[in-house]
């Protein structure tokens, strides 16, 4: 209905229409956003307020309870009275029963609760109840309850109401005058060209021109349509040249495209012998390959091995990231850091399999940029047998060191 409306007006109503139209929406739908977000803040602050308040009388009222003084108890509960949106309060015992309470001047015992409720708050009756238990060494003596009625919430909800009706009725008056004034921005230049475009067509007098005004798209399009009449003038000189032209020039763009065809395919055959040469080298590599995202830390790319190393198969090597497979995480983040920073890096840690095996690697880490994006490229190898071989040459080397001790002592003994 409002597209049939904007479609039958003149052209400058029609831009001031949809102007106004898009502020107009932009700006309640900001409004509307602005006042549920601030109403659900209040409430949340509201909620969090008064159960503070809460946990405060159960910590002051806990030696009342304890030692079954309801005076005292009264007396915590009468500083409530600073508080103008409670209007009701009371301390029960562990059995439910009413200990001490408070009411808020001009309210009746009609806001009282009959039944006691566990921690936790609850909006009802126009009332915002929260309970926080009382409890000395773990163990629950009594229970508090604070009611506060919601005028708070009403009163910063009906202010951002007003704030944002007041905004929407100022900035629309603005934004209206201003449509009005730019709008004939665009209307002028289009309205100009209809009027030429409608003597054109009435009197075929092609000797006349729209005027430019500007250099933008309406601009362009005066242009082109000065250029189409000076076109229609020369349009049988410019036939026969075209036809003459037209077989030389769509042979030319015949050779162009066959060169271009050629040298496309030649650059697609070297592409793929590249590619495949590139996989065949990653995939015959010793250890583990890696290609990984600066962002995410999530492989890019990688070899066979990562699959028959770790147990885990390639979906679940596809969500998993590099700190996944890393005992030692923190030292793994730190290595990545430096690499991206110093370009360069290297670290031992244990991989982690999916069995929960930990084999010893050695990493190395290398810092490639593409298009502007960095990445982190490197290789792990299984340090295994090398660990093994130093577990041996210490074995040895303690043996001999022993077998020296005892040498010495069997000398010293002599």
């Amino acid at each position: 209905m409002i597209k049939q409306i904007i479609q039958n007006m003149k052209i400058r109503h029609k831009l001031t229409a949809i102007i106004m139209l898009t502020c107009v929406l932009s700006l309640v739908l900001v409004g509307a956003l602005f006042t549920m977000w601030g109403h659900a803040s209040f409430r949340n602050s509201m909620i969090h307020n008064l159960s503070t308040q809460a946990e405060m009388i159960a910590d002051n009222c806990k030696a009342s309870v304890a030692f079954d003084d309801p005076e005292d108890a009264k007396d915590t509960l009468s500083t409530l009275r600073l508080e103008p949106s409670i209007v009701h309060a009371c301390v029960y015992t562990n059995d439910g029963k009413d200990f001490a309470e408070y009411y808020r001047k001009g309210i009746d015992d009609t806001v009282h609760l009959s039944e006691v409720l566990k921690d936790g708050h609850s909006f009802e009756n126009g009332l915002l109840t929260v309970f926080k238990s009382i409890t000395v060494d773990d163990e629950v003596i009594g229970s508090v309850c604070l009611r506060s009625d919601l005028k708070p919430l009403q009163a910063a909800l009906n202010r951002n109401l007003f704030m944002v009706v007041s905004v929407l009725i100022c900035v629309a008056f603005a934004a209206y005058l201003l449509s009005i004034k730019l709008q004939g921005i665009i209307s002028k230049p289009i309205l100009g060209l209809t009027k030429a475009a409608r003597e054109v067509s009435e009197y075929k007098e092609y000797s006349i021109r729209a005027v430019k005004q500007s250099d933008d798209e309406i601009g362009v399009l005066i242009d082109s349509f000065n250029e189409m009449l000076e076109q229609i003038q020369e349009h049988k000189t410019q036939l026969v040249e075209i036809n003459e032209s037209l077989e030389e020039k769509v042979n030319e763009r015949t050779c162009e495209l066959t060169k271009e065809i050629t040298d496309r395919k030649q650059a697609e055959v070297g592409l793929l012998a590249e590619q495949s040469f590139t996989n065949a080298t990653v995939q015959t590599m010793p250890g583990l390959f890696y290609m990984l995202d600066k962002e995410t830390s999530h492989f890019v790319r990688r070899n066979d091995k990562w699959t028959s190393v770790t147990g885990y198969s390639e979906h679940e090597l596809d969500e998993m990231t590099a700190l996944d497979f890393i005992a030692d995480k923190d030292l793994l983040i730190k290595r990545m850091q430096e690499v991206y920073e110093c370009g360069s890096s290297t670290m031992e840690g244990h991989l982690l399999t999916k069995s929960g095996e930990k084999i010893p690697y050695y990493f190395t880490g290398e810092k490639l940029v593409i298009d502007g994006k960095a990445y982190l490229v490197g290789v792990g190898l299984d340090m295994t047998n090398q660990k093994r071989s130093e577990e041996a040459l210490m074995a040895a080397k303690e043996q001999a060191e022993a077998a020296n001790v005892a040498k010495s002592q069997f000398l010293a003994t002599m």
